[in-house]
């Protein structure tokens, strides 16, 4: 069985595109939950570039500046799980942070 993967990315979104569009080539059937933790204003932006390529989209809208978000993953994938991955169907789950190289 091959973990689905949970995307968190918060920039960058043609480089997440790149990246998302080499993991999918590599592993068909694979599952992407995307977590957006960029710029709230930015979040539509990142799910247009990004929607075909994930099969699901989750903003973290907690009011927290960009830093905060970047030192403190652990409570945005927790968040994340709470509000929306604990309603997913998925066994084993694969964290890819945005800026991991595939290769």
């Amino acid at each position: 069985m091959k973990p689905d993967v949970l995307f968190w990315f918060y920039k960058d979104f043609e480089i997440c595109r790149e990246r998302l569009q080499r993991l999918r080539r590599f592993n068909k059937g694979l599952r992407v939950f995307a977590l957006y933790g960029g710029p709230p204003l930015e979040a539509e932006t990142a799910r247009h570039t990004l929607h075909k390529l994930v099969d699901d989209f989750y903003v973290y809208s907690k009011d927290k500046d960009s830093h905060w978000k970047w030192k403190h993953g652990d409570q945005m994938i927790a968040t994340w799980y709470a509000e929306r991955g604990q309603h997913l169907e998925w066994d084993t789950i694969f964290i890819m942070q945005w800026d991991m190289l595939i290769v």
